[in-house]
């Protein structure tokens, strides 16, 4: 999947000497799902049950990558390619790609600022990131001509979707990442686990180390650690443009693109949201990216999440009780 978030997990990243006794830090780490390296770390006496764990989490990333991946196709996979090149045509859709467009036109009627249906755009900008030539303005326009939501059609009692709009396409990478991570954690069910997606954090239970939460690093886009934010049984996830962009004459472009300019969004160098679900903090993050300060913070404090906003001149707003004193 295509969306970058830019929140650091643990500074620490060595395990623990493993002649130690008692719990021992471990960490596996794996590529291939979501285009990002994927860490899941825990504190266990028992190397075998953890790589055990580990390796069912990441068959369970993998093939949710084949789900919603938009860029090739998977054999056997009813995802976001198959339903993009059905042309118009229902098909009996994975449930998990029904559960996310159904979140999603939920969030959507909610806030319009996320649109999975704007992937005729983001699908342009893409390709401009590959050769580092701008799309033209009519090209942007001629492809928002078809991203209306309105006509992507669910049916999940018949487990089918259709793109009313034969020229629809698209693209989850806005909530993808965090819906799988948040899936597999579900899953696997444990009470001591930190993963991170790409800097998509879920942090279950707390470290058997004898801490209360598990800290999590915050990355600022200047470079280095902003803050450290303690996260027990929640989440964390970052949008912004420092890691995914190209540039031209100077000017950088990332891949978060407003919907109303079909331009990468400017009002902020990144916003990081903390929330107990993982696929709302991911819907959170990019929509709090899309909108002015005061509209962003409401609606991220309208559903008990926190977040951190960075203005493009440096300037970091934060939810009340981000940083110690407040």
């Amino acid at each position: 999947m295509r969306k970058i978030s830019v929140l650091a997990s643990l500074c620490a990243l060595a395990l623990l000497l493993s002649g130690c006794a008692g719990p021992q830090k471990r960490q596996y780490a794996f590529y291939g799902a979501f285009d990002t390296v994927i860490r899941l770390t825990s504190y266990t006496s028992d190397a075998a049950a953890f790589r055990a764990l580990c390796e069912r989490a990441e068959a369970e990333f993998l093939r949710l990558d084949a789900i919603f991946d938009r860029f090739e196709p998977h054999e056997g996979v009813n995802g976001v390619w198959a339903l993009n090149h059905a042309r118009g045509e229902a098909i009996a859709a994975e449930p998990e790609l029904i559960e996310l467009l159904s979140l999603a036109q939920e969030w959507y009627a909610a806030c319009g600022r996320v649109n999975v249906a704007m992937g005729a755009v983001t699908g342009i900008w893409h390709a401009a990131r590959e050769s580092g030539a701008l799309p033209s303005r009519e090209a942007l326009e001629a492809a928002a001509a078809h991203t209306d939501f309105s006509l992507v059609e669910i049916q999940p009692a018949a487990g089918t979707v259709r793109l009313k709009d034969p020229e629809m396409s698209l693209d989850l990478g806005a909530v993808a990442k965090g819906y799988a991570a948040g899936k597999v954690a579900r899953e696997l069910g444990e009470e001591n686990l930190l993963i991170d997606a790409g800097g998509n954090i879920v942090a279950l239970g707390r470290p058997g180390d004898g801490r209360a939460a598990w800290d999590i690093g915050v990355s600022n886009p200047e470079g280095g650690t902003l803050c450290v934010v303690p996260i027990s049984n929640g989440c964390a996830v970052t949008s912004g443009g420092s890691l995914r962009y190209f540039t031209v004459d100077g000017v950088r472009y990332h891949h978060i693109i407003d919907p109303d300019t079909l331009y990468p969004a400017d009002l902020y160098q990144q916003v990081t949201v903390f929330c107990p679900d993982s696929a709302l903090a991911d819907w959170l993050s990019t929509s709090a990216f899309l909108l002015e300060y005061e509209s962003s913070r409401a609606l991220v404090e309208s559903v008990g999440a926190q977040g951190i906003w960075i203005l493009p001149d440096g300037e970091i707003r934060a939810s009340s009780g981000i940083f110690p004193g407040e």
